[in-house]
């Protein structure tokens, strides 16, 4: 039986198509039939986007098919939130000609959630360490990537449950003056709502950037080269390298701001059993987060404080977890 799963962003989409007859608990190869991952914005259409990958791989024979989608998921549909499409299982099925009943979409943190249980422990850093204690209980998934997406995986002492969410766009709260001058810089380009996600996703790096260079005249505009491209990735990199105190700054920001979100997250989810960063920036900085402060910002939470300093603290380095859960699912 052929699977076809996907994890579409708004970066990138990844098609694979997988033998369900082969059981195995994670992308192995004697698994993966093939894959192929496309740049997301070539295609204004996802029908097209779809019909492309078929056409390339010769038009599989496809009896089931699951996508974690960036965006929100209603009645089978989804209108996808960095990406001018709209995608529905219905016309999935008639794309593929297959029964209705047998294309599931799923929103990517959804999926994400999905796959935590199911990844071997090389796949996680750890800022603080889980225990016994901890096992089966609440969990709260953050992704920075294109956007921010969060999801909760509830758990009742026994087994899991995966619960999508759109926390990405609740509004950023400043903490201090620093912040609330990124929140007047950041209300020129966005005057109606400034939510976490313009901040934390990978647009909200060169934002910082630009608000350094607005608000601190001692640093000179960098090369145009570096804010062309993926901009995010070019910053980062040059921070790691450590040479250039603007970068550093920058991605100090970043990752405060990072800590403070993370930490609200637990909060309204109340996931004692830890925090995981998923998506596709954290495994890119991680050596910037292992030294930063950022469980100092994660636990600034007041009277909750002592909560949070006993929360397990995990980074997803494996990028397939949307697909894994969508083929889990």
């Amino acid at each position: 039986m052929k699977a076809l799963c996907g994890d579409i962003g708004g970066t990138n989409s990844r098609f694979a198509i997988f033998d369900r007859s082969v059981q195995s608990s994670s992308l192995k190869t004697n698994r993966l039939i093939l894959e192929r991952c496309y740049p997301s914005q070539q295609f204004s259409r996802f029908d097209q986007l779809l019909e492309h990958f078929l056409a390339e791989v010769g038009s599989p024979v496809i009896e089931s098919c699951n996508f974690a989608i960036a965006g929100p998921i209603k009645n089978d549909r989804c209108t996808t939130t960095n990406l001018p499409w709209n995608i529905s299982s219905t016309d999935v099925a008639q794309q593929l000609r297959i029964d209705g009943h047998a294309v599931k979409l799923l929103n990517d943190l959804e999926a994400t959630a999905i796959a935590i249980p199911h990844l071997p422990a090389r796949d996680f850093v750890n800022l603080r360490t889980p225990t016994p204690e901890h096992h089966h209980q609440t969990l709260a998934i953050m992704a920075p990537g294109t956007g921010l997406g969060t999801a909760t995986l509830y758990g009742d002492g026994q087994k899991y449950r995966a619960y999508p969410g759109e926390g990405g766009h609740v509004d950023f709260a400043p903490r201090n003056e620093q912040e609330i001058e990124l929140l007047r810089f950041t209300q020129k380009q966005f005057p109606d709502h400034v939510s976490i996600e313009r901040l934390l996703s990978g647009s909200g790096i060169p934002l910082i950037l630009q608000f350094f260079l607005e608000t601190e005249k001692e640093f000179y505009p960098p090369d145009k080269a570096l804010l062309g491209g993926d901009a995010a990735a070019n910053i980062s990199q040059l921070a790691l390298s450590g040479n250039n105190p603007l970068y550093t700054k920058v991605m100090k920001l970043y990752i405060h701001l990072l800590g403070a979100a993370a930490g609200n997250l637990v909060l309204q989810s109340m996931a004692t059993g830890g925090l995981i960063l998923a998506g596709g920036i954290p495994p890119k900085i991680l050596p910037l987060i292992q030294s930063s402060d950022f469980l100092k910002h994660f636990e600034a939470k007041g009277r909750f404080r002592a909560l949070l300093e006993r929360t397990p603290v995990r980074i997803c380095t494996n990028t397939n977890a949307p697909m894994i859960g969508a083929l889990h699912y």
